[in-house]
């Protein structure tokens, strides 16, 4: 299922590219918890959150 959604982002979008998509997944540590607080999430879904785009960055490597 994660190889259909990305060839269907480059069907989409031509120029996605899975480098630049990927260390926009991993920019999540720039953001203070705070900032996804605000969202209604607690700070264990914060780490959740964390932890996914970590782990979905490492699945485009």
């Amino acid at each position: 299922m994660v190889n259909h959604s990305r060839s269907m982002a480059a069907i989409v979008d031509p120029g996605f590219d899975r480098t630049m998509f990927r260390e926009a997944l991993e920019a999540v540590d720039r953001f203070d918890d705070d900032e996804f607080l605000v969202y209604g999430i607690d700070l264990t879904e914060v780490v959740d959150v964390r932890r996914a785009m970590h782990d979905w960055a490492g699945e485009l490597q």
